[in-house]
């Protein structure tokens, strides 16, 4: 229902370069600038895919947007024991540890992110990375990694937190292999139908660990 899922970075990243242009910058930044702003547009979105949770347990549009129409149930995890439990690491970005420092490409190829919707912050570091020469292909891709942070700040209501399975990053080994056991968690890829269109979608099997502890309230 967000036509600008993944794709709103591209947005605020011209409106970056646009503001950085229009601010007057020596030749040496305007072809920095330029240099990234092609690297950045050269590069593919992948292919994502999410399960969505919102913080607010008990949030009137949530019950009539995605229970039903409040026929539904509302189901608590506990995400501070997902990684311990599931061996799902945290991916996010944080707008308070990012403004004023430059990302790193996260590559996880699965993972839990809290969802931005003030892109203040975001804007900043791209500002900083074109100020400081930024040109290099991963710097482009650090900032492009931060497509499945940030959504329209219309959707702030939903406080959400997701978890983002990229099958096109690249595996990151864990030295105590507990990513490989959650990636073994994920089913093949399957479908179904939803109004009217083919969805494809991955099975996530926490049954054997689902306890008190993980989900606490129904």
């Amino acid at each position: 229902n967000d036509g600008e899922e993944i794709i709103r970075i591209d947005s605020i990243v011209a409106d970056a370069i646009a503001g950085i242009k229009n601010g007057g910058t020596s030749n040496t930044t305007i072809n920095a600038i330029s240099k990234f702003e092609k690297i950045y547009f050269s590069i593919s979105h992948k292919k994502h895919y999410f399960v969505s949770f919102s913080k607010k347990k008990d949030l009137l549009s949530q019950w009539r947007g995605y229970a039903d129409n409040a026929k539904g149930v509302s189901i608590g995890f506990q995400f501070d024991l997902l990684y311990n439990i599931i061996g799902i690491p945290s991916k996010s970005h944080g707008v308070n540890q990012a403004v004023g420092q430059a990302p790193t490409a996260s590559t996880f190829i699965l993972g839990y992110e809290n969802i931005i919707y003030d892109t203040g912050g975001i804007k900043a570091i791209i500002e900083q990375i074109l100020k400081d020469n930024g040109t290099s292909k991963l710097d482009a891709m650090s900032v492009k990694e931060l497509a499945t942070t940030i959504k329209n700040e219309s959707f702030a209501e939903e406080h959400e937190t997701r978890i983002t399975y990229t099958p096109d990053n690249p595996h990151q080994t864990d030295p105590n292999e507990i990513i490989d056991k959650s990636l073994n968690r994920l089913s093949e890829q399957k479908y179904r139908i939803s109004d009217n269109r083919m969805v494809p979608y991955f099975e996530l099997d926490y049954s054997n660990q689902t306890n008190s502890l993980f989900v606490p309230e129904i």
